[in-house]
């Protein structure tokens, strides 16, 4: 499974569609992924959209014959463009989920090294997704720790070169913290958790409550770099903010605050027995 999960097409004649397309990729305030297809058409070979969006309609028609809900997948929206002379327009234009672009993708031309560079790209990434759906909750969390310690390591890189001394980023990490769960600092959610107040909560923090981790610390470090953030305290000021960004929009959804999440049982321990399942070694 970890194999798939880590498998990219190889081609090299695909890889700069591929990384063209992951640089176009974004994610909404739901933590969900999309392209936009007027930023995507040329990547896949269509120098014309008006002709790129007949592709489109055609995998439009395509999910209605599935019976796939469209506009969970096609959303309209609309771009400017340049009409010369410093001019713009409102043009028409469409987000984007993965599946809409892997059925773009199969009903492009087929012709085209662009369309089955995407063809592979979105396939994998698409199997990945029903792969990951099929874990048992357990493995998901197990996943979602394993990505949440990645990430904060990229953010400290991050924020080290923002400005942040080594020795000082626990004060920095403090501050998403403060943040995300209303000006508390990681001991006192402990506390309020009966968890030891040098316990790292991350090991014992359910799926959900990584999660809001996880897409602070993303958001922080792409903030930090849009920002050409280059003082201690204002990389705080940005960890701190975005925090509150993502606590916010929790509240916005009407979801439960992340202090107020159960622990769960210690990572550590559903490690070794994951591992044992799979015939990794004995707990």
């Amino acid at each position: 499974m970890e194999e798939f999960l880590s498998e990219q097409p190889e081609n090299p004649a695909w890889d700069s569609v591929i990384k063209e397309l992951v640089s176009k990729r974004r994610v909404n305030g739901a933590g969900k992924e999309y392209w936009r297809a007027r930023e995507i058409h040329a990547i896949l070979g269509y120098s014309e959209y008006d002709v790129f969006n007949g592709v489109i309609k055609r995998a439009i028609k395509g999910c209605t014959t599935n019976k796939v809900r469209v506009e969970n997948h096609f959303l309209g929206a609309s771009a400017m463009v340049s009409i010369g002379s410093g001019a713009e327009r409102k043009v028409g234009d469409y987000y984007l989920s993965r599946l809409a672009c892997y059925l773009i993708a199969m009903e492009g031309d087929a012709r085209k090294t662009e369309i089955a560079a995407a063809k592979a790209y979105f396939a994998i990434q698409t199997r990945k997704q029903e792969i990951f759906e099929e874990m048992p909750a357990e493995t998901k969390r197990l996943a979602k720790r394993k990505q949440v310690a990645k990430n904060y390591s990229e953010l400290s890189k991050t924020a080290v070169g923002s400005g942040v001394k080594r020795q000082r980023l626990g004060v920095f990490q403090d501050k998403g913290y403060r943040g995300l769960y209303d000006d508390r600092s990681r001991r006192t959610v402990n506390r309020m958790k009966g968890l030891p107040e040098d316990a790292n909560l991350m090991d014992y923090a359910g799926y959900e409550e990584l999660a809001a981790h996880d897409f602070k610390n993303t958001q922080t470090a792409r903030r930090l770099k849009t920002l050409n953030v280059k003082t201690e305290e204002h990389a705080n000021q940005i960890h701190y903010e975005t925090g509150r960004d993502v606590r916010n929009m929790i509240a916005k959804y009407g979801n439960p605050m992340p202090e107020t999440l159960a622990i769960e049982e210690d990572i550590k321990k559903v490690e070794r027995r994951v591992k044992r399942q799979l015939g990794g070694g004995n707990e």
